[in-house]
């Protein structure tokens, strides 16, 4: 049984060009079939400076109860090998042992915690995603969630849109009948004020209504501010930070050219460890039950092209 809920023809939008290669993901086995009704989101997002070439969303949607032993391993090694309230970011992979506490958290997730880490990247050259980011009022919708979105700059109205699609696209495709999704966001521009969360929250009961056909229970959302007393919600964040920056980073030097195309050989003067080397680490055995899916929206002469980039692994 594909672990893959394809929409097909009910879709409209880049999500239409993102379905099929995750249903072909999941008929190659390739995703982690999610049974448990009572599943963990957590969301990190990368590229917003104007230097990159691709802004990457990255989607981590696992079994709650699998996630038990990821937290209590990482909480041994946090006593062992980090300072209290030290967060392993990408942002910090400059120093060593930021690296190599990383190969801890990604080795840890790989062999606990059962479910996708799925990670999109869009083409700058895609300006926008949206029709448009002011709505105008009609007969039956919420005048106030028309009012929150509409205040919005239009830069955050599209980060956010595309947040709450592809989310609505990933709780749609992969949570089973009847299941809550608990959902915990980096602390973005798209949450920067109680204003923003309105609209975000808003928006997203619109948005994921368009998507969820099966029988949810509920969804939560929260961010990354929730629990300052205890590192498990920015432990489970660094993995999504992480392969959010590495696949942005990668995509930026022209790496992935050859995970795509294998007769492109790309020269060493190009290579950036930091990114290559992090990437590869999300790869893994068929075995293991954190599965690593990373997707492209590229820019084309004909408009929208979407593509699936194979990571292999340090060996090739």
């Amino acid at each position: 049984m594909n672990p893959w809920r394809c929409m097909k023809e009910d879709l409209n939008g880049p999500t239409r060009l993102l379905d099929p290669l995750l249903e072909t993901a999941g008929n190659q086995h390739r995703l982690y079939h999610c049974v448990s009704n009572d599943l963990l989101l957590f969301s990190d997002y990368s590229g917003q400076d104007k230097n990159s070439r691709f802004e990457t969303y990255s989607f981590l949607i696992a079994d709650r109860s699998s996630t038990i032993e990821f937290f209590d391993s990482i909480e041994a090694f946090r006593k062992k090998r980090l300072n209290a309230g030290e967060h392993v970011s990408y942002k910090r992979f400059s120093q060593t042992r930021h690296r190599e506490s990383f190969a801890f958290f990604v080795n840890a997730a790989k062999m606990n915690i059962k479910g996708n880490l799925i990670t999109v990247a869009v083409d700058k050259k895609l300006n926008s995603l949206l029709s448009g980011h002011k709505i105008e009022f009609t007969e039956g919708m919420d005048q106030d969630a028309v009012n929150s979105w509409n205040s919005l700059p239009k830069g955050t109205a599209e980060q956010t849109a595309r947040i709450l699609h592809f989310v609505s696209l990933i709780v749609s495709g992969l949570s089973p009948e009847k299941s809550d999704v608990y959902w915990i966001s980096d602390n973005d521009e798209t949450l920067a004020n109680e204003e923003r969360k309105l609209a975000f929250w808003n928006f997203f009961t619109i948005i994921s209504s368009l998507y969820l056909h099966n029988n949810m229970k509920q969804i939560w959302i929260g961010d990354s501010s929730l629990n300052q007393d205890c590192m498990r919600i920015e432990d489970a964040l660094t993995l999504p930070d992480v392969a959010a920056g590495s696949f942005r980073d990668c995509l930026n030097s022209g790496l992935l050219n050859a995970a795509r195309y294998p007769s492109i050989w790309v020269p060493d003067s190009l290579i950036s460890p930091k990114a290559i080397e992090t990437l590869h680490s999300f790869s893994g055995h068929p075995s293991t039950s954190m599965k690593s899916i990373f997707l492209a929206l590229e820019s084309t002469s004909s408009g929208i092209n979407a593509v699936e980039y194979a990571i292999p692994n340090s060996a090739g």
